[in-house]
């Protein structure tokens, strides 16, 4: 994932999501990250987008290099979270019927 652009995020303003180019503007001065695959963009939590609420938290400044690092950091932390529910999901159906899972390898936990 990339940033690129000015970090000014104006109060008011709402983020906008191109899925095709997987590429979040957050604002007119072209601060984007590109990079973001839909399921992560989409993410909720209590009904809200986490990477739309995060941005919008702090509307009214100018990001840092560390707020648009931690930004980069939650949508990559969203992405193995996607993917961590999407093993979850697929061992679910025989742990919901006593069967064992193997969740680690032989030999390959952490």
């Amino acid at each position: 994932m990339r940033a690129v652009g000015d970090g000014a995020l104006a109060p008011g303003r709402r983020p906008r999501y191109d899925p095709a180019a997987c590429r979040v503007t957050a604002n007119t001065a072209g601060l984007a990250f590109e990079g973001i695959e839909p399921p992560v963009w989409e993410y909720r939590i209590g009904g809200y987008r986490v990477l739309e609420r995060w941005l919008a938290a702090r509307a009214g400044h100018v990001l840092t290099l560390r707020e648009i690092e931690d930004f980069r950091r939650a949508a990559a932390a969203l992405g193995f979270t996607l993917e961590v529910q999407f093993q979850v999901e697929r061992v679910w159906p025989e742990v919901e019927e006593g069967g064992k899972v193997e969740v680690f390898p032989a030999g390959k936990a952490p």
